[in-house]
């Protein structure tokens, strides 16, 4: 009797390990280099719009310029995630969602999705690369890509923010630290710290273009006093500052009287101060520790609101 022969199952791929992550090249461009090759580009050149399916040597990467999270931030997990990408594509044999572009003639720049490049790099992908144009400015498509670093399912780390909140502060015209609390989630007091070191190099003499290429750690490196002491970091310098009030809250015994009742304190705060009300709860919604008790707080007070609005005022008693 004849052997049944079973049909070979085909073989999957060997997994890819985190030692065989590839990191694309990068150009080293900035906002104004970029602008520079906008500039010198031939208006006659027809740009691709909407989607498109690009070549790997046409895309290119300018970490400066759309890449909002720090090279050495987060690593592990940043590795973790290319490599989940990587054998995603071996897997399927199949691309990732489209990385989004901006054109500058028939140079494509990575806006968001550096790190499914990374992955199509590491798996050795040689096909096309689906893609998205970005159809805007040079500005907005820099706002995009951090917009899309914010939704990705790798997280940003708490400096990959305070980096973007200090890039975004460095604008000319200044935008509002209220907008940019809002894009990065930084608190407004953190800003404030950064606007003071960014008055201070400017007194310093140090040329915009200087200060324009300077990270957040760089500046506060910037701050150290003429004899070497430790850099000024402005976050520090308030903790400090308040520690110091603390001490004295305590030994006047005030401390004892503001934990009795929370509700009573909150008013007598209120009648020292009425806007350290209002900052202490700017500065406690930004928490992300609080995020779920401040939209506990934010619903109850717009249910609040709505009930109000739905009451019917009484009638007033004749007698």
């Amino acid at each position: 009797m004849a052997k049944k022969i079973r049909p070979q199952r085909s073989r999957r791929p060997p997994r890819l390990r985190g030692s065989e992550i590839v990191q694309p090249g990068d150009t080293g461009h900035t906002l104004a280099d970029i602008a520079a090759l906008l500039a010198k580009t031939d208006a006659s050149f027809e740009q691709p719009k909407g989607r498109c399916n690009l070549k790997r040597d046409s895309i290119f990467v300018a970490a400066k310029a759309f890449q909002w999270r720090l090279p050495n931030e987060n690593e592990g997990a940043r590795d973790d995630h290319i490599q989940t990408l990587a054998n995603a594509i071996r897997d399927t044999g199949k691309p990732l969602d489209p990385i989004l572009v901006f054109t500058v003639g028939d140079a494509f720049y990575v806006v968001d999705g550096h790190h499914r490049l990374a992955a199509y790099d590491t798996a050795q992908w040689r096909k096309m690369i689906p893609a998205t144009v970005f159809e805007g400015t040079l500005e907005g498509a820099s706002d995009a890509g951090r917009a899309g670093n914010i939704r990705d399912k790798l997280p940003m780390s708490r400096n990959d923010k305070r980096e973007a909140a200090w890039t975004l502060g460095k604008r000319d015209p200044l935008p509002t630290r209220e907008w940019i609390s809002s894009e990065t989630a930084v608190s407004p007091s953190s800003i404030d710290g950064m606007r003071k070191v960014l008055k201070a190099l400017k007194a310093k003499g140090i040329e915009a273009a200087t200060i324009d290429g300077m990270t957040y750690a760089q500046a506060l490196g910037k701050m150290s006093t003429d004899d070497g002491g430790e850099p000024w970091e402005p976050e520090t310098w308030m903790q400090k500052a308040a520690d110091k009030i603390v001490k004295r809250i305590e030994a006047a015994g005030i401390g004892f009287l503001l934990r009795q009742d929370h509700e009573i304190a909150a008013i007598a705060l209120e009648r020292v101060n009425a806007a350290l009300v209002h900052t202490l709860v700017a500065e406690w919604l930004w928490r992300p520790e609080n995020q779920e008790l401040a939209d506990e707080f934010i619903a109850d007070q717009r249910e609040r609101k709505e009930l109000e609005a739905r009451r019917v005022p009484e009638e007033p008693q004749r007698f």
